[in-house]
């Protein structure tokens, strides 16, 4: 087994600044090959604009953009649209994901998420739970459409230390043995 990095950059740092006013968040970051400054417009108390662009510093050319809406039509309930690029040289369609969530108590979360890639034209879709044990623990299950599940738990130890437990396997192969 060979665990030594493939990449001769394997430390990456970034530095950057957030600006907020009112109704709108902003943040951009950068380090010597890449910018990513991403913003969010709240244009009234449902809804959510934003959107997030990648630049090659070296190249000078966008590498990947994102943009998406999301609607709260009721309290803890948020349906959204979200579009991201696929393409490193083109601006051309790219996935799209068709997502929703509902927080139905204090202590549970349900949400599913639906996605389409444009080019290759794949639809995939994934269900999830997660639920607040107490203030210090909570728990999260993600299934996708074809059997993949992800489990966390996750537990405050102090005010700087947080444990976390993570696991996944395949339902499918599971039921056959």
């Amino acid at each position: 087994m060979n665990s030594i990095p493939t990449t001769k950059n394997t430390i990456s740092t970034k530095w950057g600044f957030e600006f907020n006013i009112d109704k709108v968040k902003t943040k951009f970051y950068a380090n010597f090959n890449q910018a990513d400054l991403q913003a969010t417009y709240q244009c009234c108390p449902a809804w959510l604009l934003g959107a997030n662009l990648i630049f090659n510093i070296q190249n000078k050319k966008v590498e990947g953009y994102n943009f998406g809406v999301s609607h709260a039509p009721k309290d803890n309930f948020h349906i959204g649209v979200k579009h991201e690029s696929t393409a490193k040289d083109k601006f051309d369609l790219g996935k799209f994901f068709f997502y929703f969530y509902h927080a139905a108590s204090a202590t549970q979360t349900i949400g599913t998420e639906f996605s389409l890639n444009w080019a290759s034209k794949a639809v995939t879709a994934r269900a999830g739970l997660s639920h607040k044990f107490s203030d210090d623990t909570s728990g999260k299950i993600k299934v996708d459409h074809q059997g993949q599940s992800d489990f966390v738990v996750k537990h405050k130890i102090s005010d700087s230390v947080t444990g976390t437990l993570t696991s996944g396997m395949k339902i499918t192969d599971f039921a056959a043995g």
